[in-house]
């Protein structure tokens, strides 16, 4: 299995609290607001361990590694945001669950899920070389992006907290941004 870093080296939460997360300590949040915030966090910290894998190949395209950085940073900083929200409700610092088993690539998803890449996905993509690998990241990042995206609409449809809400417009667009990047290098 794969482990995925966490939202700081020390696997805990900066002890400085981002602008949004301070603005809503004791603010009316639902089960959605928490759902959607472990569910980002997740999908932020995967997104950072696949561009990890593509981060400094000299068998990949320098544009599809250079794409993987800035991807992996912002997710960086939104799950840190995230961290940070659910720290002001109490919660614990989310720390990474393991992978789907790796039965489970590709499985078909349902209304409302928003699965996450399994290990053989991680695997795929650990051994692929060369344009194949940049394939494999592709794919699997974009429909990572769309799953994530979903969430971020689940979150603006049903939740209720601003803090979330205002992550979740941020997510929505910052991911939108970051999949027309990647779509150009499928071609």
């Amino acid at each position: 299995m794969y482990s995925v870093a966490g939202c700081a080296e020390s696997g805990r939460v900066s002890s400085q609290t981002p602008p949004s997360a301070a603005a809503t300590v004791g603010e009316a949040r639902n089960h959605v607001d928490v759902l959607f915030a472990r569910d980002a966090i997740e999908h932020g910290n995967q997104a950072v361990a696949l561009s990890n894998l593509m981060i400094g190949r000299a068998d990949v395209d320098p544009r599809v590694a250079g794409v993987a950085g800035q991807i992996a940073a912002s997710s960086t900083s939104r799950t840190k945001e995230l961290q940070a929200i659910l720290l002001s409700w109490g919660f614990p610092p989310t720390t990474p669950s393991p992978f789907p088993p790796a039965a489970t690539p590709y499985a078909p998803v349902q209304p409302g899920e928003h699965p996450l890449a399994s290990d053989a996905d991680f695997r795929l993509l650990r051994d692929a070389a060369g344009p194949r690998a940049t394939e494999v990241f592709l794919d699997l990042m974009i429909r990572q992006h769309q799953f994530a995206i979903a969430a971020a609409r689940d979150q603006l449809q049903s939740g209720m907290h601003r803090g979330a809400m205002s992550v979740a417009r941020s997510l929505i667009e910052g991911l939108q941004v970051e999949t027309s990047m990647l779509e150009p290098l499928t071609r």
